[in-house]
């Protein structure tokens, strides 16, 4: 069968990453016998050249009809998701909670952990982040509420978000106003250079002295100090479970199954979910992560590369005739 795949824009940071993926899928491609013809992303308009299956980064089947196959960078640096659907909650298997039987808890603690201290270590993030080392990377002082921020029109903002991300900002401004509760804005990198009314809006509500602060951080340093996150359905989210943090999601995502479900008319439930978080709760959400990072998404670093090849090509060798074919996988 012949493949068409598009190679994602080259031009931003995280160009080797994806190289990294693409090679991947083209070179099992290859090994299962297919023919592939690559695309470079600004290369105009599709070149399908008879190519039955289309293979495309960054998009779902709600932005590419025709397509076969998705995938996409998710959460860490690194890890990618493949299917016929899409990414996020649109993937066709985290349409329902995932079944976690074959995650040993206390194995995935183990191997979660590592994770996270290499993160703390490091300081890499999916996206840029100040240095931890840096002198704006002093988290608040004592308990408070981690609240990240998001593009305001970014695609799981714009589609998977019953509250758009200002209503949402001062949302959580007004009930720590109003409860006394300490809540730290953190803002999405992009927003300084795109999203002026964002920056504005979270400069406004961090008043001196008031229960609303506006931190610089390392996101991972952030996490570590919080008492929990309060998110729309940002990559953080699925970070701070890394960490071992009570995560609150406003919005769908494909890590909802490890956190509360919460509504913005209601965020007292939000904040009794952090205070009670317990440690079984904990451990569920690392055998979640656990299973999302060695089962469900391909990890391209050096050190996860060899399985994650492996099983991408279980992958392709068990639904790319479905995908083909426009069935689900």
């Amino acid at each position: 069968m012949k493949a068409f795949l598009r190679r994602f824009k080259k031009s931003v940071a995280a160009a080797g990453r994806w190289q990294r993926i693409e090679d991947a899928i083209r070179d099992c491609l290859l090994e299962l016998g297919h023919e592939v013809v690559e695309q470079e992303w600004d290369d105009g308009p599709d070149d399908l050249r008879g190519a039955a299956l289309r293979i495309h980064p960054h998009a779902t089947r709600r932005e590419k009809p025709d397509g076969s196959l998705f995938f996409k960078e998710m959460h860490l640096p690194g890890l990618f998701t493949v299917d016929s659907f899409g990414w996020g909650v649109e993937h066709s298997r985290m349409g329902s909670r995932p079944d976690l039987s074959a995650v040993d808890p206390d194995e995935a603690r183990e191997r979660v952990l590592a994770l996270r201290d290499a993160f703390l270590a490091s300081g890499l993030s999916r996206l840029p982040q100040p240095d931890p080392g840096s002198v704006e990377n002093e988290p608040p002082n004592g308990d408070f509420i981690l609240v990240p921020l998001q593009r305001p029109h970014d695609y799981v903002i714009e589609n998977h978000s019953p509250i758009p991300l200002l209503g949402f900002l001062n949302a959580v401004a007004d009930w720590a106003e109003r409860r006394g509760r300490r809540v730290a804005l953190k803002l999405h990198p992009s927003n300084l250079l795109l999203d002026p009314e964002i920056v504005e809006a979270a400069r406004r509500r961090a008043r001196p002295g008031g229960p609303v602060s506006l931190v610089a951080g390392n996101i991972h340093h952030l996490i570590d100090a919080a008492q929990g996150i309060f998110v729309i359905n940002s990559s953080t989210g699925f970070e701070s479970l890394l960490h071992g943090k009570p995560v609150a999601t406003f919005g769908s995502c494909d890590y909802q199954w490890a956190t509360f479900r919460a509504d913005a008319s209601d965020l007292d439930a939000a904040a009794r979910y952090v205070e009670g978080y317990s440690d079984a709760q904990r451990r569920e959400a690392f055998r979640f992560v656990a299973f999302y990072h060695w089962y469900h998404a391909y990890n391209v670093s050096d050190e996860f590369l060899a399985d994650s090849k492996r099983r991408l090509k279980d992958y392709l060798a068990a639904t790319v005739q479905g995908a083909a074919a426009g069935i689900g996988g």
